[in-house]
């Protein structure tokens, strides 16, 4: 999941997330300016791509953000990555990969103990990290009773461990768009409010 150490950081990958940034395809959308095409380079619109992939300003930031991939992701999933799966994996990552915390870090030998920083009583997984590292208690409360509030009660009854952490991470696109929007500002919530070691 996206552990941004800065709550600017959350706040402006939910906005890219929703369509909702600063960037001028998505006020040109939204009616507030009348032409989308980057203002700096005046080549093409600017676009989330654009921004993330093209933009020269973001070079240093982007050469670190592949060097990051290459250390966290196998060869072959590297390898089968376009614009659009970068782009989409930058916004929502993707459900296929194992989103373990430090679990994950710890099996890339990025670091020496998968313990949860936290809590220190198991392995600091998506699943620890989201339903059951105590340090997160009162955010996680929230969050489920964010969920109550939302979903019907039908659906609330077939909720397991790893459909909440799926709901968590992606939404559930057989939910209105509304419904996903609100679950995405819940799960941004949980995470802006989280401990910063």
């Amino acid at each position: 999941m996206y552990k941004i150490d800065h709550e600017g950081g959350n706040i402006h990958h939910t906005r890219l997330r929703l369509g909702l940034s600063h960037l001028r395809a998505h006020l040109f959308r939204n009616n507030l300016i009348p032409d989308p095409v980057c203002q700096f380079c005046n080549l093409e619109v600017e676009t989330i791509s654009h921004y993330l992939l093209k933009y020269p300003t973001y070079t240093v930031h982007r050469v670190r953000y592949f060097m990051d991939l290459n250390n966290i992701l196998e060869p072959p999933y590297i390898a089968g990555l376009n614009d659009d799966k970068i782009v989409s994996l930058f916004l929502y990552g993707d459900e296929n990969l194992n989103y373990n915390v430090n679990e994950q870090l710890f099996q890339h030998n990025l670091i020496d103990n998968p313990t949860c920083q936290f809590c220190g009583l198991e392995s600091e997984t998506t699943s620890h990290y989201i339903l059951k590292c105590p340090t997160y208690t009162v955010h996680r409360v929230r969050f489920l009773m964010g969920l109550t509030n939302l979903l019907d009660a039908a659906y609330i009854a077939g909720l397991n461990d790893d459909k909440i952490v799926q709901l968590f991470l992606h939404g559930d696109p057989e939910l209105s768009y509304e419904t996903n929007v609100n679950i995405i500002s819940l799960a941004q919530s949980f995470i802006v409010h989280i401990p910063i070691v």
